[in-house]
């Protein structure tokens, strides 16, 4: 179990970091992507436990606190990619191998670790509400920018492409299927450990 974070944690900060190199010239913008602020945070975890072993890891309250989130998180960069953006541009390189490995591979890997490997802490359904400020917050980040920066990370948040009533309809779309996918990590955790 150890061996899996690690090795994954590893795989991720590569790709991370040659996406991170190829955008250099836009460095902001790198940082502008829910993608990469998700993938980030999975990686550290993943780094975390792979170095300290999972119990003690499971000990450490900043895990405790962000381990359930950054899972809620990757799954929903998946489930947007894979429905909404697939196909579009690339985040910021297009190098094939590391889309499919911060968008495809990483998703899954993180889901499974949450349905196998125990969490270290026990969530409830409120914690999902609160797991969802950083993806509103990211949005209210992304439209002060936008106008000044004259650029959006997603189609779906510009407002010149969807309108202003357009980046709400899909806001509150995500955020509620970020809610009922968060719901659904928890129960299905429950349900693989109650044995």
């Amino acid at each position: 179990m150890r061996w899996y974070f690690f090795v994954f944690g590893c795989i991720n900060l590569l790709a991370l970091g040659i996406a991170f190199a190829l955008s250099l010239s836009v460095v902001v913008e790198y940082f502008s992507y829910f993608t990469v602020l998700s993938n980030i945070l999975i990686t550290a975890i993943f780094l975390s436990i792979g170095f300290l072993a999972p119990k003690r890891a499971g000990k450490e309250k900043i895990i405790q606190t962000l381990y359930g989130p950054a899972v809620l998180y990757m799954g929903i960069t998946g489930i947007v990619y894979w429905t909404i953006l697939h196909g579009g541009k690339q985040l910021t390189t297009d190098v094939e191998w590391i889309t499919l490995v911060l968008h495809g591979l990483m998703p899954i890997m993180v889901t499974i670790a949450w349905l196998f490997f125990k969490p270290f802490f026990k969530y409830s359904w409120q914690h999902v509400a609160y797991w969802l400020l950083f993806p509103l917050l990211f949005v209210g980040y992304t439209l002060l920018r936008g106008p000044s920066a004259h650029w959006y990370p997603y189609p779906f948040l510009n407002p010149l492409l969807v309108g202003y009533t357009g980046v709400m309809v899909w806001t509150g779309g995500i955020l509620a299927g970020g809610f009922v996918l968060g719901f659904l990590l928890i129960q299905l955790s429950a349900s693989f450990h109650r044995t």
